[in-house]
C-alpha cells in the first residue's frame, strides 16, 4: 500500500499561478442631482459600471449629512436616512428592500454587531476627534461633564447648561463621535462648551444580496452595469431632537440634507483571456453565469394588542427558499415622533409576556410556541434570534444584545429625547425577534419554497400583561430569502427569489 506524504514534505502541493490583476479605486457620482432633501429630491440614484470586476464587499457609500432643522440633533443607530434601497439594472429590478433603515438598526446590526464593532461604526458615522471620551473633563466654567463610555449608548442631546449647570448635551457632539449635530453655536455651558456640527460625512456598507456578495461581481458581462437608488426617510424619524430647557422635543420639522454622494467602488481589472475564459463558461451554461445571496423582503402589520389574545398576521412571502423570518415591534406613534430613537428601539408587542410561533402553510414551527417574558424568561426568543444568524454551538456570535438592552421596553419610550433629568438616552431597547426555517430542515433543503405552492405564511402573536390596550403597535417583518442573479449572454442582468 502506498504512503501519503504529509503536506510539510509534499512539494507537489504547489499553490496555482495567480491570475494577473490591476485593482483601483473608482468613485460614482448620482446622475440626477447634487444635493437631496428628506422632503424634496429625496430620490438618489447612482449608475455603476466598469470594463472590469467589482468586489463590493470593498465597496461603500459615502454621504455628507447636514442638519438643515436648526436645532440639535441625535442620530439613531445604523443607516438611519436610506428608508429604502432598490438595486436596478437597464431597468430590470433586482433587489428592492423598503425600511431598509429599520432591518439594519433594529435587527441586524443589533443581533451581528458587538461593543468593538460599534465602535468603528463611529469612526465612519460620527468622525470624532475628541480625546476625553469615556473620562470626566471640565465645560467650561460650568463645573465637571461625564462623557459616556458604553459603545453602542444611544446619544443624549440634553438641554442648554445656563449658568452654574453642567452642560450635559454640550459634551456629546459629533465631536465626541456621539452623533449629537448641530445648531454650531457657542456660549451654551460656558465658553469653552463642546459644540455640535451642523454636518458630519460617513461611510455606509450597503447590505443587501446584490453587494454583500462573496464573489467579484462580473461588471464586464453588464451591458450596462447597475443602479443604486436611494430613497431618504423623513426627518423625524431618523433621530430626536430637543432644545427646550423643560426637555420636550422641538416641534418644528426636522429636515436633513444629503450631499457630497458617491459610491467608492473596489475595481479589479483582469486580462483579456480571462474574460474570454467567463464568456465560454457563460456559454457552456446555458447563456447565462449564477451568483447567489441572500436578500429581505418587507411587510407591515399594525394591530392593538390585548392581554390574553392571539394576532394572526399574514405574511405573502412568495419566494423559492425561504431562509428566516425577522421582525421587529414598534409603538406606531413613536415611528414619526423626532422625541424617539424608533428606527433601533422598540417594544415587545407592547406586552410584558407572550408568545408566538410561525404557521407555513399546515406546518408550525416549532411545534410548540416560543415565550418571552421581559423579566424572568428573555433567552428563549433570544435563542431562536440566534439561530438566524449561525449555529448555537459556535462561540463566534457577535451581538449588542443583553439583559439590558434585549427586551427591556414594552413600550420603547424609555430611550427617548428628554432633558438630562429624564430618561434621555443612554442604554438602547432592541427588540428583534426571528425564526430560522434553515435551522429545522437544513439537512434537507435550504430553507422553505413558500413559492411553487403558494404556501400560506402566518405569525401567529400571543400577548399578555398588555400595558397600554388603547396603543396600537407596528410589526415590521423582513422574510430573508435565497436570490439568485443570473448574468445573461445579451448583456442583461435577472434574479429570482
Amino acid at each position: 500500500m502506498e504512503g501519503a506524504a504529509p503536506r510539510s514534505v509534499n512539494y507537489t502541493d504547489t499553490l496555482p499561478l495567480a491570475i494577473p490583476s490591476t485593482q483601483n479605486r473608482r468613485s460614482y457620482y448620482p446622475v440626477n442631482g447634487q444635493k437631496f432633501q428628506d422632503t424634496n429630491s429625496n430620490i438618489i440614484r447612482i449608475d455603476v459600471n466598469a470594463d472590469g470586476m467589482l468586489d463590493v464587499q470593498q465597496s461603500y457609500l459615502e454621504f455628507t449629512l447636514v442638519n438643515e432643522s436648526g436645532t440639535k440633533r441625535a442620530l439613531d443607530q445604523g443607516h438611519c436616512w436610506i428608508k429604502r434601497l432598490t438595486i436596478e439594472s437597464a431597468g430590470v429590478i433586482l433587489e428592492d428592500i423598503n425600511n431598509y433603515n429599520k432591518l439594519i438598526g433594529a435587527i441586524l446590526q443589533p443581533a451581528q454587531g458587538s461593543a468593538a464593532y460599534t465602535g468603528e461604526v463611529s469612526l465612519a458615522q460620527f468622525a470624532g476627534n475628541s480625546s476625553t471620551r469615556g473620562v470626566l473633563g471640565t465645560d467650561g466654567a460650568n463645573g465637571a461633564f461625564a462623557v459616556p463610555t458604553f459603545q453602542n449608548s444611544m446619544p443624549k442631546p440634553g438641554v442648554a447648561g445656563g449658568a452654574n449647570q453642567v452642560g450635559e448635551g454640550q459634551t456629546q457632539t459629533a465631536l465626541n463621535g456621539t452623533g449629537v449635530m448641530g445648531p454650531a453655536t457657542a456660549g451654551n455651558g460656558g465658553a469653552n462648551a463642546h459644540v455640535a456640527l451642523t454636518q458630519v460625512t460617513g461611510q455606509y456598507h450597503l447590505v443587501c444580496g446584490f453587494l454583500n456578495m462573496d464573489k467579484y461581481l462580473p461588471l464586464v458581462l453588464m451591458g450596462q452595469g447597475f443602479t443604486i437608488q436611494l430613497e431618504l426617510e423623513v426627518g423625524n424619524a431618523i433621530g430626536t431632537a430637543i432644545t427646550q430647557a423643560n426637555g420636550d422635543a422641538n416641534a418644528t420639522a426636522q429636515s436633513y440634507t444629503i450631499q457630497d454622494v458617491k459610491y467608492v467602488a473596489h475595481i479589479v481589472e483582469m486580462q483579456r483571456d480571462f474574460y474570454d475564459m467567463l464568456r465560454n463558461l457563460q456559454a457552456q451554461s446555458g447563456g447565462s453565469l449564477m451568483i447567489g445571496g441572500s436578500t429581505y423582503r418587507h411587510f407591515s402589520h399594525a394591530y392593538k394588542p390585548t392581554s390574553g389574545t392571539t394576532e394572526d398576521i399574514n405574511i405573502s412571502a412568495r419566494v423559492r427558499s425561504l431562509e428566516s423570518l425577522l421582525w421587529t415591534t414598534t409603538r406606531t406613534v413613536n415611528l414619526t415622533s423626532n422625541k424617539f430613537y424608533s428606527l433601533s428601539n422598540g417594544s415587545t408587542f407592547g406586552a410584558a409576556k407572550g408568545t408566538f410561533n410561525v404557521f407555513v402553510g399546515s406546518v408550525r414551527y416549532p411545534s410548540n410556541q416560543i415565550a418571552w417574558d421581559t423579566v424572568a424568561n428573555k433567552g428563549e426568543a433570544y435563542q431562536e434570534l440566534r439561530k438566524c444568524f449561525g449555529a448555537l454551538g459556535s462561540i463566534n456570535h457577535g451581538g449588542l444584545l443583553n439583559t439590558s438592552t434585549y427586551l427591556s421596553s414594552t413600550t420603547g419610550e424609555e430611550c427617548n429625547a428628554n432633558s438630562a433629568a429624564a430618561a434621555g438616552g443612554g442604554t438602547p431597547r432592541y427588540s428583534p425577534m426571528g425564526i430560522s426555517f434553515k435551522s429545522w430542515r437544513h439537512e434537507l433543503e435550504d430553507g422553505i419554497d413558500t413559492s411553487s405552492r403558494a404556501l400560506p405564511i402566518r405569525l401567529s402573536v400571543t400577548t399578555n400583561n398588555v400595558v397600554d390596550e388603547t396603543q396600537q403597535q407596528t410589526v415590521d417583518i423582513f422574510a430573508q430569502a435565497t436570490v439568485l442573479f443570473y448574468f445573461n449572454m445579451d448583456g442583461s442582468v435577472s434574479a429570482s427569489v
